[in-house]
């Protein structure tokens, strides 16, 4: 989360904001243009897991607009460090099959994630560890259900009418 969220004391508004989260992913894209340019993490995963958790227990004590700050490097270094392992051509965390698998219904995830959490907030009146696994159990399965009848036949023919239009054919 930017500063702006800390400053103003607006997280739900700012959460939201495109402009606000430019930060992050200013330094998403720095860095994947780092490991692009051969500069890979060297740091082991169970290190950087480490360094996650340790993050964790310090952001337990913060509210919400300054866990986002506290956390968003050590993710990165996470991230960097599996993505390096891969790059190098080792068989790291990246390569298994179920998170290629969660990869690509990663995006019908990221449709359905927010109205699932409302609704279960709404629809419950849980304790916020059940309402969050309930949460996280249905967003899966309707991003599973939606991946496949959905997803990817729109794909194929975005990319076979995109394949008609141009020299280059799309990654599939």
């Amino acid at each position: 989360m930017s500063i702006v969220a800390i400053c103003f004391h607006r997280y739900e508004f700012v959460s939201y904001f495109p402009p606000v989260r430019f930060g992050e992913f200013l330094l998403g894209m720095t860095a994947a243009l780092d490991l692009r340019e051969g500069h890979a993490v060297r740091m082991p995963i169970s290190a950087t897991v480490s360094v996650i958790a340790l993050a964790a227990l310090v952001a337990r004590r913060l509210p919400q607009p300054e866990i986002d700050v506290v956390l968003a490097l050590p993710f990165l270094l996470f991230l960097l460090a599996a993505a390096s392992q891969d790059v190098q051509g080792s068989r790291g965390v990246l390569n298994h099959r179920w998170v290629v698998y969660a990869g690509e219904v990663s995006y019908c995830f990221y449709l359905v994630h927010e109205l699932t959490i409302v609704n279960v907030v709404h629809l419950l009146a849980a304790s916020d560890r059940a309402c969050a696994v309930l949460a996280l159990a249905v967003s899966c399965m309707a991003a599973i259900v939606l991946h496949h009848p959905v997803e990817v036949p729109c794909r194929q023919m975005v990319n076979r009418k995109l394949a008609t239009r141009v020299l280059v054919r799309p990654i599939q």
